[in-house]
């Protein structure tokens, strides 16, 4: 059995071919269109399946029971409420094994 593995943020993707090629069963998302095609493309060409859309955090509703939460954040924003909402969010989010990875850099504009 696969464990579930949900990319928060994916980025270009390189993280969720990671998981995908090493047996999870990968579902990914990010805020942008670039990011979300890059994905798709580097998922073919590894030949693994990603399930990538394109959704905000804010937005997003974690409706399915997900065995890991991966989530890579470098913050450079001016409201560190954001960053801090989000982490919540995050940690209310209930997974079966408790498995969340979080790496949060944040730089401060002000």
């Amino acid at each position: 059995m696969f464990l579930k593995l949900l990319d928060i943020g994916c980025g270009e993707g390189k993280d969720s071919v990671f998981f995908a090629r090493n047996g999870y069963d990968v579902t990914a998302f990010g805020i942008s269109d670039a990011g979300i095609e890059e994905t798709k493309r580097l998922s073919a060409e590894v030949v693994v399946d990603v399930k990538v859309f394109r959704t905000d955090l804010s937005d997003f509703k974690f409706t399915e029971q997900l065995d890991c939460l991966f989530l890579v954040m470098y913050c450079t924003i001016l409201n560190l409420s954001i960053v801090e909402k989000s982490v919540i969010t995050i940690r209310n989010t209930r997974t079966k094994m408790g498995c969340i990875s979080l790496m949060c850099s944040y730089k401060s504009l002000l």
